[in-house]
């Protein structure tokens, strides 16, 4: 298993300061979770990204917090239940 920090300090670049919308590589780095557990997050109803024109996931920094509290609380040993109901 990989031991992980269970805090991560998010910051965004400033040009995501302005915007406020991130790709799904933007939130991985931010949150510290790979892009798969976030499609994963994604597909069981955790985290409800907006969609561009284009069909690409579009993450607000709200998403990224969520997504980092998320991993804690797996990393914690909280189900994907559990974490339905935090």
């Amino acid at each position: 298993m990989v031991k992980r920090p269970l805090y991560y300090p998010l910051t965004l670049s400033p040009l995501n300061k302005e915007n406020l919308i991130m790709n799904i590589g933007d939130v991985a780095a931010l949150s510290g979770l790979p892009a798969k557990t976030i499609r994963y997050y994604e597909d069981v109803g955790l985290v409800k990204p907006l969609r561009s024109t284009n069909g690409y996931r579009t993450f607000r920094e709200s998403d990224a917090h969520k997504l980092a509290f998320l991993g804690r609380s797996r990393a914690l040993g909280f189900s994907i239940e559990d974490c339905r109901n935090l």
